[in-house]
């Protein structure tokens, strides 16, 4: 599978990282072994020129975030991969933010784009704080304060 992100079609990265989200949301329990290389697709899609893959990309974060809230509202199997790699997936949300610029609009419909990298980088953002809680405060705190 991840030998696909190498291949320059934006709609079988698409495809791949639709794939990538509902294998993360089904197979959670078999996952942490591929997170290095997941975080290393994510990285690569957020650098290429294709945006929806990198999207999605990011939103395998969000996905992840979201099964392990679930398991933990549950008191069910949770493998705490958020918590253990959260400074790694911080600097891919941060790389996410930068790539595209959420405030651009289609000038043809004068409005937001639906969604977008940078959109999806502050939702996975959220995901990833609800569950590892104030973990991520000061690398937040950091990025956006050479920015002020």
């Amino acid at each position: 599978m991840f030998e696909a992100g190498n291949i320059e079609d934006e709609e079988v990265l698409t495809s791949l990282m639709e794939a990538m989200n509902d294998i993360v949301r089904v197979n959670y329990d078999y996952i942490y072994e591929f997170i290095e290389p997941i975080g290393n697709l994510t990285m690569k899609l957020i650098a290429s020129e294709h945006e929806k893959p990198a999207t999605l990309a990011v939103e395998v974060w969000t996905t992840l975030a979201e099964v392990e809230l679930q398991r933990k509202q549950k008191n069910g199997n949770c493998l705490n991969i958020i918590s253990g790699c959260y400074e790694s997936i911080i600097q891919i949300i941060f790389q996410g933010f930068g790539k595209f610029d959420a405030t651009t609009q289609d000038e043809a419909l004068d409005e937001m784009p639906e969604n977008n990298i940078s959109i999806s980088a502050g939702l996975t953002l959220e995901s990833i704080s609800r569950v590892a809680g104030n973990l991520v405060l000061q690398p937040v705190l950091d990025f956006i304060h050479p920015k002020l």
